[in-house]
């Protein structure tokens, strides 16, 4: 049959529906007046010709039926009709719906929310070119004393060989960050500093937004370097005023601003401000820098690795004294943020998504329970000439229309269950403020609500499908027809039903047990009341280390007689706390019952 003709066909058969069913019916009714003719001819009475006609025909509506069945684009039509139905079933039955449709949505709004965190963090590509391309490098122990160590910090001298002797990378570069005191003007806040070799964002493949990036001069060694600010940075203290170029910012060093970079570039940690590196280089043996690269476009990861192998090794004949065991190990950007979240992750969407079978085991007796009271319903129509297929159609139609209204219900618990996932999530997993409702979200929903209406609505579909029409016709045929086999099905669902929630629950519960001991440990000192605050010298290294410190023992001194102050100190970091690299002041005081404080100042002595 032509395009043309089938098109035409489907579009009649959709919008002129009352004419094709007259037509059906005068056709029908055609051929059973040619049966009967027929059968008078050949003797018959006309009452017998008609009993015989209607006999050889197979009845009206069944005839009716399998044509409509053979019709070009006849499904449409039969689920817009299954719909309609449907909608009506749903709203005859308020209290079923509800319960049914709050089950649900907790379960896919469960399944929605950690999904949207597990995308952020797992499965949405980095927002740099090529981010596949982007890796780390650190530095990998083959010593027999600590053969897995790893260390991702690297030696200056070491990244200056790697990036002169390798031929897989198109770009590499190291960077350092830290939290610094920040001054403009007379304002000075904490800001994350980033210190930049030169192909630091050719790495990620990023522009200046406004301004320029640095030039050859200023990543010179004596030069007095720049600085490059963050578009968060720019619009939160510049209001995006391009005149913040050329502005001057102590971070400690004075660097003026040349450049802002794009929104959304943050790398490293949220970095509000980067500048060029102009410090003298390293001994090889002091690793305190973070290196990463780009690959060539031809260059696969583990040719890469072998090089890479091959120069850690000439590297450690030439300088036994600090490079002995020591290799280097080649791991993609993504894989090296995400490190231990991901299976964190995965065991708790694997945890939601017994949380969503339950649901569906739930709602699924609910349906069995329901189609016990419409056994007749179903008799009637198969009865009428409806085929099994066409009865299981309109029940799954059903169960997709009540899984529908769940995820959209579903898509709001988890709008709030991802932001309270967020809020809950300790501060160290990457990429979490990406988390949000996006497209893929909203396909992973609506999958997961497709899923689940035939997880929950096929059994009870075909259960109630399977009926013996002379018993169910009956008097009292419904307690006949659902007698056994539906006691039975409910009793699988229940006993899934419990067992995954007995798994769901004592997961939870040795979880909860788990955290309870760690919240009891002994840390060894007693943090009741204790204030932990911290400060930081903003001056030039050139000022000296002796002005710094005698600033922060006259500060001290002052702290100490503040009113309510048992007791002051200081330390470089506060327990449970490693900075070896901070020049952080860190302060913590105890109040008292009567209110009284006990002071810890923390300090660089």
């Amino acid at each position: 049959m032509p395009l043309t003709v089938k098109v035409r066909s489907f579009l009649r058969n959709l919008f002129s529906t009352h004419r094709v069913e007259v037509d059906l019916d005068q056709e029908v009714h055609s051929h059973l007046e040619m049966l009967v003719e027929e059968n008078i001819r050949e003797g018959m009475s006309p009452k017998e010709a008609q009993r015989a006609a209607r006999i050889e025909l197979g009845g009206i509506e069944q005839v009716k039926e399998q044509v409509r069945e053979e019709r070009i684009g006849n499904w449409l039509r039969s689920a817009i009709s299954d719909c309609r139905y449907g909608v009506r079933q749903l709203r005859k039955n308020p209290g079923f719906t509800a319960v049914a449709v709050l089950t649900l949505a907790l379960g896919i709004g469960a399944n929605t929310a950690v999904f949207s965190v597990v995308n952020a963090v797992l499965l949405k590509p980095l927002s740099y070119r090529d981010p596949d391309r982007i890796v780390t490098l650190s530095n990998f122990s083959t010593s027999r004393e600590a053969p897995t160590a790893l260390s991702k910090q690297v030696s200056d001298p070491d990244f200056q060989d790697w990036h002169d002797q390798t031929s897989s990378f198109e770009a590499m570069a190291y960077y350092s960050s830290r939290e610094k005191a920040v001054v403009r003007g007379s304002a000075a806040e904490y800001a994350r500093v980033t210190s930049v070799s030169p192909e630091f964002f050719r790495v990620f493949g990023v522009d200046a937004l406004v301004g320029r990036s640095f030039t050859v001069e200023e990543m010179k060694q004596g030069a007095g370097g720049a600085a490059m600010i963050s578009y968060t940075l720019w619009q939160s203290q510049f209001g995006g005023d391009p005149r913040a170029l050329g502005q001057t910012m102590l971070c400690p060093e004075p660097r003026p601003i040349v450049g802002v970079l794009p929104a959304g570039f943050r790398f490293p940690d949220n970095t509000d401000i980067w500048v060029s590196d102009v410090e003298s280089p390293g001994s090889r043996g002091g690793r305190n820098i973070l290196a990463v690269g780009r690959l060539k476009a031809d260059v696969p990861l583990k040719r890469a690795q072998i090089e890479m192998t091959t120069i850690a090794g000439r590297l450690e004949q030439q300088f036994p004294e600090t490079n002995r065991g020591l290799s280097v190990t080649v791991t993609k950007l993504r894989d090296e943020m995400v490190g231990n979240v991901r299976i964190m992750l995965y065991l708790l969407l694997g945890a939601v998504a017994v949380l969503l079978l339950i649901a569906c085991a739930n709602t699924a007796t609910l349906l069995l329970s329901k189609a016990t009271g419409r056994t007749r319903e179903v008799a009637l129509r198969a009865a009428l000439g409806a085929s099994r297929k066409r009865i299981v159609s309109q029940l799954v139609t059903e169960s997709l229309l009540l899984a529908f209204v769940a995820g959209l219900s579903g898509l709001m618990f988890a709008h709030f269950g991802s932001k309270i996932l967020v809020a809950l999530a300790p501060a160290d997993v990457p990429r979490l403020a990406e988390t949000g409702i996006d497209g893929w979200v909203l396909g992973f929903t609506l999958g997961m609500s497709m899923i689940t209406s035939l997880l929950f609505g096929l059994v009870p579909a075909l259960s109630v499908s399977k009926v013996e029409l002379n018993d169910a016709l009956k008097q009292g045929g419904t307690r006949i027809a659902t007698g056994g086999r539906m006691i039975g099905i409910r009793g699988v669902f229940v006993v899934a039903e419990v067992a995954l929630a007995v798994t769901l629950v004592s997961a939870a519960g040795l979880l909860t047990k788990s955290f309870v001991a760690l919240h009891h440990v002994a840390l060894g000192f007693r943090p009741e009341n204790v204030l932990v605050m911290r400060a930081t010298v903003s001056a030039p290294f050139s000022v000296g280390i002796a002005r710094t410190r005698q600033f922060f023992r006259e500060m001290l001194a002052q702290v100490g007689t503040l009113p309510g102050v048992l007791a002051a100190g200081a330390t470089m970091a506060p327990p449970g706390y490693v900075d070896s690299r901070g020049d952080t002041l860190s302060i913590s005081c105890q109040r008292n019952r009567i209110g009284v404080v006990r002071l810890t100042w923390c300090f660089p002595l």
